[in-house]
């Protein structure tokens, strides 16, 4: 028995690559039978697998009285049986989830994970966290999900290996292999008598609900749940291909207030296949930070604003992430406290370079009335990008002082080929420009008369025509020194 679960797990391992050569190994242990195995069985591989180091965390969640004491007892003498360090933690995790506000359930999942990961980083870091759950454990997380109307990522069940080092090598053991296995090794355990009490969900299942369905069916139900697993994860990798081709036309960038979001064209996300685009956005989300929490139903809000016909709209997700259409734009990104807009005013001679602190930019003017120059900018000028953050004027038209400040209202302007004028706030909504970022635009003025607003254009009374004789040139940087 022995060799044939080693060899299984062994080979779950190697298959998965689940452990790395020289990788230290930081193992959960409870004290019960799964966790039991999985510490002997990586104790009987460490040097096939080449571990270096192999080490137990035990955590006491102090609500079980004196068995909780036991197994702990009992968890520190069969690591020292076998030489394995044992490092124990206890943890009030009723007081904890009471002040967190989060279930016992959740609670002490948390601790534990703290508590693996303070003892791997102590052991120098690099390694994996390796836990107990088996294949039973794996169909009854299935069928728990099947029950929440999960889709195919959740039908996938427990994956072998996580992002955060954390790794399942018993999940092709199944709990009759692993009991085999510690009777056959005269391996004692402890039992927890919770889990034999039908009081949560999860001990329904397991206790009540799969025996009856077996019983019903006469089939091995926990296989048949594990097999859909296995079609669900091979269905998911597959999508996942095109999920992530998807995610490459995705633009990062910065926002005004310094942080990152991901900007995807709404035409290419309306292309994709519903079953894409949600992962798409789950993507995305999961890149900015978003962790967890995100449910069919904000995924169906995503859906309805790509899909609908209103040129705006908002997808709220949790942890304060939201999915923003706007016009032709879709706009995945974390909420930030939004500072406020202080009025700024900067005056700008005609020859001068000046540092916007506020609006994080450095301006500059200059004149250029050389007559060769003129006409070499004056033919360049016709062919110039009208978005460019170096922009010419007619100096005449243009000249004297000029205003450098944030939105004010009242401002006009009046487009390039537009004969009369626009209300500022008009022409930004015609640009698409969102709302939260019109009063972060320095605006070049004289007046209430807007002459330039970088990215987007100039003012068609100052632009150059052929009886231009001196040419105002202005540009703008985000930081450094302007280029000459």
């Amino acid at each position: 028995m022995k060799q044939e679960v080693c060899e299984k797990v062994f080979q779950t391992i190697q298959k998965q690559k689940l452990i790395d050569w020289n990788d230290n190994v930081v193992a959960g242990v409870s004290g019960g039978p799964d966790s039991v195995c999985l510490l002997h069985v990586l104790f009987c591989l460490k040097e096939r697998l080449g571990i270096r180091g192999l080490a137990a965390v035990h955590v006491n969640h102090m609500y079980r009285g004196q068995e909780a004491l036991r197994d702990e007892a009992y968890t520190r003498d069969f690591c020292q049986s076998l030489g394995i360090p044992c490092y124990v933690y206890r943890k009030d995790i009723l007081a904890i989830s009471r002040r967190e506000k989060i279930s016992g359930e959740e609670a002490g999942r948390k601790v534990r994970y703290e508590a693996f990961r303070e003892v791997l980083r102590a052991m120098g870091g690099a390694g994996k966290i390796a836990v107990a759950h088996h294949g039973d454990d794996q169909a009854e997380t299935i069928l728990m999900r099947i029950i929440r109307g999960t889709g195919i990522d959740g039908l996938g069940g427990m994956a072998y290996k996580r992002e955060d080092q954390v790794i399942r090598p018993l999940l092709d053991l199944r709990r009759r292999e692993i009991e085999a296995y510690c009777r056959e090794k005269a391996l004692s355990f402890v039992t927890d008598h919770t889990n034999l009490q039908p009081i949560y969900t999860r001990n329904r299942i397991r206790l009540e609900l799969l025996p009856m369905i077996e019983n019903i069916t006469e089939t091995d139900f926990c296989q048949s749940l594990n097999h859909l697993g296995k079609v669900a994860r091979e269905d998911r990798d597959f999508i996942q291909g095109f999920v992530q081709q998807a995610l490459q036309e995705g633009r990062r960038e910065q926002d005004q207030r310094g942080g990152e979001r991901i900007v995807f064209s709404l035409a290419c996300l309306r292309k994709l296949h519903p079953s894409v685009r949600k992962r798409v956005f789950l993507a995305a989300l999961s890149e900015l930070g978003l962790e967890e929490g995100a449910g069919s139903s904000h995924l169906a809000q995503a859906e309805s604003i790509c899909l609908n016909v209103k040129p705006v709209g908002e997808a709220e997700f949790p942890h304060q992430y939201h999915i923003k259409k706007y016009y032709d734009k879709v706009i995945c990104e974390k909420k930030r406290e939004m500072a406020e807009n202080l009025p700024y005013t900067y005056v700008l001679e005609e020859e001068e370079t000046l540092l916007l602190r506020e609006a994080g930019v450095v301006a500059e003017s200059r004149i250029i009335d050389h007559p060769g120059q003129v006409e070499a900018l004056k033919k360049s000028w016709f062919k110039r990008d009208r978005k460019a953050l170096c922009q010419y004027l007619d100096a005449d038209k243009g000249a004297g002082v000029l205003e450098i400040r944030n939105r004010r209202g009242g401002e006009i302007f009046s487009p390039l080929g537009f004969s009369g004028t626009k209300k500022l706030k008009a022409y930004l909504s015609e640009k698409k420009i969102p709302p939260e970022e019109r009063g972060r635009i320095p605006l070049f003025c004289r007046g209430n008369r807007v002459l330039w607003i970088p990215g987007l254009g100039i003012d068609d009374k100052v632009k150059i025509h052929e009886g231009t004789r001196r040419i105002r040139v202005l540009r703008i940087e985000q930081t450094g020194k302007l280029k000459t």
